[in-house]
């Protein structure tokens, strides 16, 4: 497991290179999702796999990771065509 956030205020740059499609109609999507409690329902599904819990702490912890799925979204979409 690692920690991709960003701190406050910082970048990254990202660079990629790669063979276009000799076929015309393609495209280039980028996108950046977002997941600001993706540690929550990481940690949530975890509990509900490892631990013993009563139906009422199970059924708390799947609405919590419902509630932390439905903060995603997507912040950045470009799409390039040739």
């Amino acid at each position: 497991m690692f920690d991709t956030r960003l701190p406050a205020g910082a970048s990254r740059a990202y660079s990629h290179v790669f063979q276009a499609p000799q076929r015309p109609g393609w495209h280039v999507e980028l996108r950046v999702d977002v997941a600001p409690r993706e540690h929550y329902e990481r940690m949530f599904r975890h509990s509900l796999i490892n631990l013993s819990l009563s139906r009422n702490s199970a059924d708390q912890l799947k609405a919590a990771i419902s509630e932390a799925e439905a903060t995603r979204y997507t912040a950045l979409r470009l799409t390039a065509k040739p």
